[in-house]
């Protein structure tokens, strides 16, 4: 959950970045997202992308032979 957390807070700092403010209702071309907000107020299913993106970096690291210690 932790490694979760820090990913979401990684995608929700680059897309500050980016320009985006939070808004009940996405829209990209108004650069408006529902998920700028903390962790603990995402709902599972926004959650599960956070754990997806995780889940994917460890694999792509163990298959190119990367220690998890990096």
């Amino acid at each position: 959950t932790n490694l979760a957390k820090c990913e979401h807070l990684r995608w929700e700092s680059s897309h500050k970045l980016l320009g985006y403010t939070y808004s009940p209702k996405k829209d990209m071309i108004g650069k408006n997202h529902n998920c700028l907000i903390p962790w603990d107020k995402l709902e599972e299913e926004s959650q599960s992308y956070d754990y997806d993106v995780v889940d994917t970096s460890i694999r792509l690291a163990i298959e190119q032979g990367i220690s998890e210690s990096r």
